[in-house]
Parts: C-alpha cells; structure tokens; sequence
C-alpha cells in the first residue's frame, strides 16, 4: 500500500478538480471490489465532468468524500430541505449510501479491461444500468445488520441474480 502526505494528497485532489471543471477527462484505476464485477480491481476507468441533471438511474458515477474517490452506481434520488441527494451504491455492497449533490464530480463513460473498453453511456449500456440499478435498490431496502432468514435468503438470491446480470452485461456491452 502506498501513503501520500496531506500536501501531495491535496495537491493531487486540486489537479484533479481542475481537470474535471475544464471538461477534460479523468482516467482512474480501479483499487477495490465494491463495484465487482461490472468494475474488477485494476480496471482502468475514464470519467468526465457530470451535469447533475443530466444523469439516469444507473450511471456509475464519480463521488468524492473528504480525500476519498469513490466509484459507485445511482440508484435512486430526493429532495431534502431544499437540497438534492443522491442514492449511491456499490453493485457489490449490501446498502445504498445518501450522498449530497455537491459531492458528485463525474460520471464515468468507458471501462477498459484487459484491452477491451466498455462504454457505459451507450443505450444498451444504460439500460442495464437501470435493470441492475433497480436490482442493487432493492436488495439494499432488504439489507438489516440483523435480518431474519427470509430476508438473508432474499438478499443472497438478488445478490445472486445481480452478479448472473452484471457478468451478461459485460460480455453483451463490451
């Protein structure tokens, strides 16, 4: 594991906002499993600024929390005191995490893996997205810390189906 200092960290964090706000476009590589297996670890991602109104339920989209990027699919939004959230979930997570606007900085448009790009913005992409997007919602609203053995099952069956969908999605995509 590597450890940047505070001043690289900021420094790095600075050149990144900058690129995004002139409209270029970011390239990432992919560190953990949260998104697996529409995104695997050392996945190399390109992500550009995002209109806020223009993004669709399903789009993987660039968050930023504190130091912290983070790659995530929209699942869902509200409107809360006036202000706009977004419901952000990793396709291998168990829960939906509440995300304020102001802290989504991109959206993420092609995927490469081992020499292949996924462009997830096309329309049979984005379609996917939605179904799975659906899917990961409605497996989190299951989700407890301390569920029953129906709601174990059910979560393990969604999870189960979400992972068969997610895999046709990058052989039908890519």
């Amino acid at each position: 594991m590597i450890y940047l200092s505070r001043p690289l960290v900021a420094a790095t964090n600075e050149l990144i906002d900058a690129r995004l706000g002139a409209g270029a476009a970011i390239r990432f590589r992919v560190p953990t499993r949260s998104m697996y297996p529409t995104l695997a670890p050392g996945d190399l991602i390109v992500a550009r600024q995002a209109d806020v109104g223009a993004l669709q339920l399903g789009d993987v989209v660039l968050l930023k929390e504190g130091d912290t990027w983070i790659v995530h699919r929209l699942v869902g939004w509200r409107i809360e005191a006036g202000e706009r959230w977004f419901l952000t979930k990793g396709d291998n997570l168990p829960k939906a995490d509440p995300t304020p606007a102001s802290h989504l900085y991109g959206v993420v448009e092609t995927v490469e893996r081992r020499g292949r790009y996924c462009h997830l913005l096309s329309p049979r992409a984005r379609w996917l997205g939605r179904a799975i997007a659906h899917l990961s919602l409605f497996q989190s609203q299951l989700w407890s810390p301390r569920p029953s053995l129906v709601r174990r099952l059910s979560v393990k069956s969604i999870r189960a189906f979400l992972l068969v969908v997610l895999m046709f999605t990058r052989r039908m995509v890519g």
